[in-house]
Order: C-alpha cells, then sequence, then structure tokens
C-alpha cells in the first residue's frame, strides 16, 4: 500500500529540517570551539564570540568570565554560574566564583567552591595558583601553602612560589605554617631546603627552619644536611656545623671518627663537611686502593701527569679540634716522583689570619710528620701541598 504524496512529502520536509538543524548544530559549536581554542591562544575577544555562535559554551563562559571580572564581576559571576552548570567538574570556573564571592563577604560558600575546585582538579596548576591566591585573601596561610606545595608537586619547582615560600620561612610570625612540610617533605622540599640553606639571609631563621625539619617524621635528606652543614661552615659556625654533620653520619662512618675523620681511607671520599675534600684536575687524579703497608686495608694514592703546578688545597680536611698539642704521623711512599718543592703536609688555623700551626718535612719517600705545635687556635684545616712535575706510577 503506497503512503499518500502528501505524507511523503511531509516526512522528507521533516527528514531534510533535521538534517539542517544538524548541519547548523555542527556549524555552530565547531566556531564556537574555534574561537574558544584562540581566546585560549590569547586571541583577544575571541571568547566573545565563541558565546556568539553558542552562548552556553562552558570553556567560552569560563574565558570571557575570565577576561571582565575585574571590571564587570556582576556579568562574570551570571558567566561563571552558567559554564559550572554546563561542566560541573570544572574546578576553575568554581575558583573564580569564589574570588568574586569573596568580595561580596560571601565567605562560607566561597570556601565551599575553592575547596571543591581542588578536589575536582588536584593536578591542575592554575586551580592551584588561584586556590592559593583566594586563601590569602582570607588570611588563611597554611591552607595557601599547601595550595603552594600540591602546585609545585606536579610542576616540581617554580622560582616565584619558591620566593613565597622564603619569605613565609624569614617570617617569625609565618614560619610555623610550614610544619606540615618540615614534618613529612614533599619531593620538592629537599631542592627548597637546599636553596634556602645557601641563600637564607636570616641565621636564626635558617636555625629555627633546621629544628623544625629535625623534629619531622623523616629524617633530615644528605642533601638537605649537606647545604645546612656547608653553609654553617661558609659562616664559621663551627659547633653546630661539626654537630650537624656528625648527625648526618652512618653508623660506619661513625666508627671512622677520631681527631682526622676517615684518616685510614676505609671509606670513599666524601667531599663534606669535616671529611675528605678532593679538588679534581686534569693533571692529577686520586684513588683508594688496598695496599699492604698500610694501617688498614685502603690507602690513598695520588697520581700526577707531568705537569708543573702546584698541589695547593686540593686535598684536605676541615678538623674541629679543642686547642692542644696534637701529633699527626703517617705511612707515605713515593714512586718516580720528581718535585722541586717536596711533599708536606700542613695544619693551619681557618680563621681570618689562616695562621698555620705545623708543617711536616718534605719529602719524596718514605718519612713520619712532626708533632705540631701547641698553639692556641681552636679550627684546624688540614691539607697537603707542594710543587710536582712527574710521576711514572
Amino acid at each position: 500500500m503506497k503512503m499518500p504524496f502528501f505524507q511523503q512529502v511531509t516526512g522528507i520536509i521533516i527528514i531534510i529540517v533535521i538534517l539542517l538543524f544538524a548541519a547548523w548544530r555542527i556549524l555552530t559549536l565547531g566556531l564556537a570551539e574555534h574561537y574558544a581554542q584562540s581566546a585560549v591562544d590569547g586571541v583577544a575577544g575571541s571568547a566573545e564570540k565563541a558565546l556568539a555562535w553558542y552562548d552556553k559554551h562552558p570553556h567560552a563562559l569560563f574565558l570571557h568570565a575570565l577576561e571582565i571580572y575585574r571590571e564587570k564581576p556582576q556579568e562574570a559571576e551570571a558567566l561563571l554560574r552558567e559554564a559550572i552548570k554546563g561542566t560541573p567538574s570544572d574546578g576553575r570556573s568554581m575558583v573564580l566564583l569564589a574570588m568574586l564571592l569573596k568580595q561580596r563577604d560571601i565567605t562560607a560558600s566561597a570556601d565551599a567552591l575553592v575547596n571543591r575546585a581542588e578536589e575536582l582538579g588536584p593536578t591542575n596548576e592554575w586551580i592551584r595558583l588561584k586556590a592559593a591566591e583566594y586563601w590569602v585573601s582570607r588570611n588563611q596561610i597554611g591552607r595557601a601553602v599547601n595550595s603552594w606545595s600540591k602546585y609545585l608537586e606536579s610542576r616540581r619547582w617554580s622560582d616565584e612560589v619558591a620566593s613565597i615560600l622564603i619569605r613565609i620561612a624569614d617570617s617569625d610570625d609565618l614560619r610555623h605554617v610550614l610544619k606540615p612540610l618540615t614534618d613529612n617533605p614533599p619531593d620538592w622540599w629537599e631542592r627548597f631546603f637546599s636553596h634556602y640553606a645557601k641563600n637564607a639571609d636570616s641565621l636564626n631563621a635558617l636555625n629555627e627552619l633546621t629544628e623544625m625539619r629535625k623534629q619531622g617524621a623523616v629524617p633530615m635528606s644528605e642533601n638537605e644536611r649537606k647545604a645546612l652543614v656547608a653553609r654553617m661552615m661558609k659562616e664559621q659556625q663551627w659547633s653546630s656545623a661539626y654537630l650537624n654533620w656528625i648527625g648526618g653520619l652512618s653508623m660506619e662512618q661513625k666508627g671512622q671518627l677520631g681527631n682526622i675523620y676517615n684518616g685510614g681511607f676505609e671509606l670513599p671520599i666524601s667531599n663534606h663537611g669535616f671529611g675528605w675534600h678532593f679538588v679534581d684536575a686534569e693533571w692529577f687524579g686520586l684513588e683508594l686502593k688496598q695496599e699492604r703497608a698500610s694501617v688498614g686495608e685502603q690507602s690513598m694514592r695520588l697520581q700526577f701527569g707531568g705537569i708543573k703546578k702546584p698541589f695547593r688545597n686540593n686535598l684536605y680536611q676541615p678538623m674541629f679540634l679543642m686547642a692542644g698539642e696534637y701529633e699527626f704521623s703517617g705511612a707515605v711512599k713515593s714512586v718516580g716522583l720528581e718535585t722541586s718543592g717536596g711533599l708536606r703536609w700542613r695544619v693551619r688555623c681557618i680563621d681570618q689570619q689562616k695562621q698555620y700551626l705545623g708543617e711536616s718535612e718534605r719529602h719524596v719517600s718514605d718519612s713520619l710528620f712532626r708533632t705540631m705545635p701547641n698553639v692556641e687556635c681552636k679550627y684546624y684545616s688540614w691539607n697537603r701541598q707542594g710543587m710536582y712535575r712527574k710521576t711514572t706510577n
């Protein structure tokens, strides 16, 4: 049975209308998305053009509100509410709306919006920074620090955020808000603390932050302690430097403590704190090896490459000793060493005057160190220096 002509025509028209509507819908949504993307890329006016094609585009609503929220807060608020209706899982509109509500003292709703936004976008950097800005405006610096911390966890580092945290660490009134970070340091903390230890304007502030860190559940890392000890030594805070250095030693390392740490070279050269320091160069090198003649199983071997240059302060160890009379001795063997000035150990004070306290005899063969004179100086550095030309081994 054939369908009446009128019904056929009506059906065709309906299909055409549906197809035209679908095509128009695709066109408007496509153009709206195009302009929204242009707004993301920074093209001025693009968000408004996107809304001209589709006035409920959630991303365009947010972007246009972001453009006008300072000059037209009421219009921006309406846009943001529409954006949240369209995409209730996008926390960006919530944070921006919260900032507008806070201006009208609707703080309870604003706080809830920020909390929800941070839950929805835990790794969204923009949300974290805006949330921190919001919590600062609410004078809740601890909450802001948490937002900055989450931001750094996703980004790893930011000089801008680090500078804010440095100002907080410097402040006697605000430093306590960093306690959650010192108790359980996030991944970025080690870099921050090392940077702060090196550059802090106030040693008192650094000491206070260090005490907070030591009271935490997680021990200080090796890099944190190295930075702290280096700063204390630079400032000639020798007692603090020594105690912090010892605090980071393992049981094996503590077994090598004495007037000279690791004097038998049983452990690797640390280049840190009150251990051995070695400054490498192309024309000489250092290695630790087994040597039957040595007291322990290891000895230190210096090898020179035949260039006539001074070997001064390239191998040394700071020592923390009470003033008194000391005698340092050791087994020394040289093979094929040609030198114009000989080889010697020297002990000097690490103070402004750099006073020499004693030295060994110059030698090119086995020798013992002389007894150090009785000089009242509390802080010492032990170094080896000489002029060398060539070695055959």
